[in-house]
């Protein structure tokens, strides 16, 4: 764990793993490394961060680079499941730090187009992505359990260019259809709130 002084340091020891961006913090492929950046201080909920980080490590380790790097145009699962992970009751006290209050998030998610989020892999509002994807991974979890939940995630993680076609084989349903169905639902006032709960 590395906590840049500024973004100077960010750049000079972590620019291949930024893309371009000013995260919070990023880790490296290897799963060996995550830096924190000069955008994380001050935060409340550092934990929830380092939380999310952790577990990209974890998954970045037991698995091949070749995987990790594809995962990157998948975020709606690689980011998603982060996010899942860093709201778990062992170890999430609060709520996690790079999401939206569901209140701020209810009132932009019902008048924005919900499914670019899950289509493409550069975000224009990472903290509301990130918060689409908690609260859609949350619905799946409790709508088809959290065998359903790993059986999709491990299967995705060891073949990245087919998680859609996986989520259809798991959900018995294709990604936009279920996008669409959670859309609905949004605009309709309804999320799953975390249950803070161990797999």
């Amino acid at each position: 764990m590395i906590v840049c002084r500024d973004w100077s340091d960010c750049n000079r020891f972590a620019a291949p793993f930024l893309l371009g961006s000013r995260p919070l913090a990023v880790t490296d492929p290897t799963g060996t490394v995550t830096f924190v950046t000069p955008r994380a201080a001050g935060l409340a909920d550092i934990g929830g961060l380092l939380r999310h980080e952790l577990s990209h490590a974890v998954w970045s380790q037991n698995r091949s680079l070749f995987n990790v790097v594809r995962m990157l145009k998948q975020p709606w699962v690689s980011e998603g499941v982060a996010g899942v992970v860093a709201e778990m009751a062992p170890t999430a006290p609060g709520r996690y730090l790079a999401s939206m209050s569901e209140g701020e998030f209810l009132a932009r998610a019902k008048a924005t187009d919900l499914w670019p989020a899950f289509s493409r892999s550069a975000q224009p509002d990472w903290r509301f992505s990130y918060t689409a994807w908690m609260y859609f991974w949350n619905r799946q979890i409790a709508r088809q359990g959290k065998a359903s939940f790993l059986k999709f995630e491990r299967a995705c993680f060891a073949d990245p260019p087919g998680c859609r076609n996986i989520f259809s084989d798991v959900y018995g349903k294709d990604l936009p259809s279920a996008v669409q169905d959670y859309q609905g639902e949004v605009r309709s006032g309804l999320v799953v709130a975390p249950d803070r709960a161990s797999f």
